[in-house]
């Protein structure tokens, strides 16, 4: 099977002659359980593990393949995919092997070489549910709806594999599939949350989060589409209070922040981001855009810069601190933070194109598609007319 590469994926002592190692005297602490639980627990343990000469290659391929999960769950893929090339040596006929290799080949942007891994685990066992379910996700990714009968036969195997069910309501939404989605869903929240937990999350940014809270949050989505906002908020509300933080409040304010007249609650929701994580410049961002909806000017202003100061390379930010000055009546100031904005990010200028062209100030033929003088003169021009301005 041809996968293209730019498919995104989720789509990372010696035995002593009078006394035996730390980790033969007590309980073996190199286990997958360990490793599901708190993966950097177990470097230490599967090492010492590892530097006795008295392990059978099966033994040494396991502790192998648990200290290399638990480098890959904690950002370290290149000795991950070193204690996986280690472990194949000693057990090549081992389909997990590869199927962790894949992963580890994936986080380093080797899609062909974590292509390659998937299809050699299924090679060695067709019903190998990891691999069945990567790679069916791979296909649906790149437009082959074969992938949904990879994931079909994953989950007869095993039908509370999560990132299966995960995976599957996914493509039955895009689908239209609403009911077979909601099933899907409503497993997945039924899942007990301490295994579904071991299975490992990993958001947009690499980072693991609470895959409970992630099933609510997929569920309330569904929810959402169907218009059925009332038990999409109760969902996010449910995700809340099941484990306040970053990740619960973060999917219940981006829900409220898409509902008129709810800014107030969503700001709620973004204030305790910004406290706990501050150095994410997009919360910061969105914040203002809240407070610029309830005509808080000043506190835009100040929460947008907060944004810039972090990352000055995101157009949006400066397009809002723009919106915040106009306000304000510092129309000069905010001409040069939407020229910034333009400049640094083109996908924003179509949202200024609507008021400059109903204003006159660009041609309604061939308007432009990055910042062009044109585009800079007529942006000039509507910062100086109030009736283009409130447009």
């Amino acid at each position: 099977m041809a996968l293209p590469l730019s498919i995104p994926m989720l789509l990372a002592g010696l035995l002593g002659v009078t006394a035996a190692p730390a980790w033969a005297r007590g309980p073996n602490l190199c286990t997958v359980e360990r490793m599901e639980t708190d993966p950097a627990s177990v470097e230490a343990p599967c090492s010492a593990r590892l530097d006795t000469a008295k392990l059978s290659p099966k033994a040494r391929a396991e502790a192998l393949h648990i200290r290399g999960k638990g480098r890959d769950r904690t950002g370290a893929a290149q000795l991950a995919l070193q204690d996986y090339e280690a472990a194949i040596v000693l057990q090549p006929k081992n389909g997990d092997l590869y199927a962790s290799r894949a992963s580890a080949r994936f986080n380093r942007t080797d899609f062909e070489g974590g292509v390659a891994d998937l299809q050699t685990a299924l090679q060695l066992d067709e019903r190998n549910t990891r691999a069945l379910v990567s790679i069916g996700n791979l296909m649906i990714e790149s437009g082959q709806p074969d992938g949904l009968k990879r994931l079909d036969k994953a989950l007869r195997i095993d039908p509370k594999q999560p990132f299966g069910l995960l995976f599957r309501l996914r493509a039955y939404a895009e689908l239209g599939r609403w009911q077979e989605a909601f099933k899907d869903a409503d497993a997945l929240v039924a899942l007990p949350r301490k295994s579904l937990n071991r299975a490992s999350y990993r958001g947009r940014d690499g980072l693991p989060e609470d895959f409970h809270i992630v099933a609510l949050e997929e569920r309330a989505k569904l929810f959402n589409a169907r218009r059925q906002t009332a038990e999409a908020e109760a969902d996010l509300n449910a995700a809340v209070a099941y484990k306040e933080g970053p990740q619960s409040y973060l999917a219940r304010g981006t829900f409220l922040f898409g509902k008129v007249g709810r800014e107030t609650d969503a700001l709620r929701d973004f204030d305790r981001l910004v406290d706990t994580q501050s150095h994410r410049a997009w919360f910061h961002s969105a914040r203002a855009e809240l407070l610029l909806r309830l005509k808080r000017s000043t506190d835009a202003l100040e929460a947008s810069e907060r944004a810039i100061i972090i990352d000055d390379s995101e157009g949006v930010a400066y397009e809002i601190r723009g919106n915040a000055l106009t306000q304000l009546g510092r129309f000069d100031e905010a001409f040069a933070d939407f020229t910034t904005a333009l400049d640094r990010d083109p996908s924003l200028i179509p949202k200024h194109l609507d008021r400059l062209q109903m204003a006159g100030y660009i041609p309604s033929r061939q308007p432009p598609t990055e910042m062009t003088p044109l585009l800079r003169d007529a942006l000039k021009a509507c910062s100086l007319d109030p009736a283009c301005r409130e447009r």
